[in-house]
This record gives C-alpha cells, structure tokens and sequence, in this order.
C-alpha cells in the first residue's frame, strides 16, 4: 500500500495556502509508466501537468477530493546536472504532453506497475524562508539534504539521492498558521 485516506466526518478543507501535505509522488520503473498514467487521465477527460525535474520527468492530477499526485520517475544519474554545493539541479520545466505520449509503450493502457514505490511526500511549511526545516530534519531526524531550491525548497533523505522521503518547500505564504487540530479546521483527509 502507497498511501491510505481516511475521511474526517464533518471536516472542511484547508485553504491552498496553509501548511500540510502538497502532494504525495509514487515512484514508477521507467518513464513509459508516467507516459500511461498520463495517457489515462488524459482519455478520462482531466488535467494533467507533466514536468522536467531533471532528476525525475514527472506528470501531476488532482483527485476528486483536491489532492495533488505526482507520478514520477527517476532519471539515470548520469543523466543529472549539479549544482556547485554537490547538490543535483532541480527545476520544474513543463514537458510537451505530445513528447511524453511520444514515449514508446505509452499508447497501451495499464495501471501503475506493482513495482511502484512510494518516492516522495511534499509538504508545505510555514517556515518560509526554510531556516527551521533543515536543522529539524538533518540534525535531529538524521536525514540528508539531497537537494534545494533556492529558499523555497529542500529534499531530504536516508541514502542517496533517489531515496528522497520528505520534501519541504514553501508554497504556503509567510507567518501562514496550522489549522486547528479538530473540525472543521481539520484536514479533508488524514493519512493513516
């Protein structure tokens, strides 16, 4: 199991803007499988957003209820360019739908793999300029900081840089709040 929801009866969704879970990205075996997962939501009429990170080539949906996936799969590192600190580049580059369709075996329809993994979960902080986020998770969680992008956002992980377990990042606003803990401020959704 990737990840299980659970419903919070009477809960209210959090604005955009508040801190939490942006998104969660499982971790398929080769790009094809982001080009059919494309594929599928494309002949099922929604958006998609597929994206260049350099070390990964990745396509966002939204789910009914507003959570944001992100299919991804991590480039060869050879295939990676770095940064002068020793840190992988990532940027967020729109892909051409047509070019990831282009992919070979994207036109045969299937589910994620059962090799899928769960790569990364991003969450918003309320640390805006990340000056709190990477003490707490490199010096007390013992984790790694694999990459970063300008103050915006970082990754985290345990062995290497494919390996990254948490990202953190600032999509939330300045001084942005927690909600209350109990509803309705609760979360839509917890994670269990």
């Amino acid at each position: 199991m990737l990840i299980d929801l659970h419903e919070v009866a009477g809960a209210i969704a959090p604005p955009r803007s508040s801190p939490g879970l942006s998104h969660f990205a499982p971790l398929v075996p080769t790009r094809a499988d982001v080009a059919r997962f494309t594929q599928r939501h494309l002949d099922a009429g929604l958006d998609v957003d597929p994206r260049d990170h350099v070390v990964s080539r990745s396509c966002y949906v939204t789910d009914p209820d507003g959570h944001t996936v992100e299919v991804t799969w991590a480039c060869p590192q050879e295939q990676w360019q770095w940064a002068d600190e020793g840190l992988p580049v990532v940027v967020s580059t729109p892909i051409a739908v047509q070019d990831l369709l282009d992919e070979p075996g994207a036109s045969t329809p299937a589910p994620l793999p059962a090799e899928t993994q769960m790569g990364h979960v991003q969450l918003k902080a309320t640390d805006a300029a990340l000056t709190r986020s990477p003490p707490f998770y490199r010096d007390l969680l013992g984790l790694e900081i694999y990459a970063r992008l300008g103050d915006g956002f970082i990754g985290v992980g345990v062995s290497d840089y494919r390996s990254l377990l948490v990202r953190t990042n600032r999509f939330s606003p300045h001084e942005a709040r927690p909600q209350d803990p109990t509803p309705p401020g609760s979360p839509a959704s917890t994670c269990g």
